[in-house]
């Protein structure tokens, strides 16, 4: 009985603090490049691997309107296309914001993302 109550201790605790280990500033990072395209290898492949026939994207940078030091990447996806199954999903949108290291923050649910942050341009494809 008490090894499954210490295990108990020791996963309950792990749990808590994974939950409560996390510090907002993890999920957005400091952008210091000057051509995100180019200079971000991240950003460089999920735009080739998603710059397809039955796929428009669209990237924009925003930045944190509390910390302007801050940057997001907003990936707008929307289906255009192609396959068996387009007369169903042609035109579907969705929206995935990464941090500078492309870590996903957001998808979908963007919740407060637009109130506290400003589109600073689109940067692909470039307008």
């Amino acid at each position: 009985m008490t090894t499954k109550t210490f295990l108990i201790t020791v996963i309950t605790m792990f749990l808590l603090a994974g939950i409560t280990g996390c510090d907002d500033n993890e999920d957005i990072c400091t952008f210091n490049v000057d051509d995100p395209v180019s200079d971000l290898e991240w950003l460089k492949n999920e735009i080739e691997t998603r710059n397809t026939p039955g796929l428009s994207i669209r990237f924009y940078l925003y930045q944190n309107k509390e910390n302007s030091q801050k940057y997001f990447f907003h990936e707008e996806v929307q289906i255009v296309g192609g396959g068996q199954y387009s007369q169903q999903v042609q035109g579907a949108t969705y929206v995935v914001i990464y941090n500078c290291k492309g870590d996903t923050i957001y998808r979908d649910a963007l919740n407060n993302f637009y109130n506290e942050n400003t589109l600073v341009k689109q940067i692909w494809p470039e307008e």
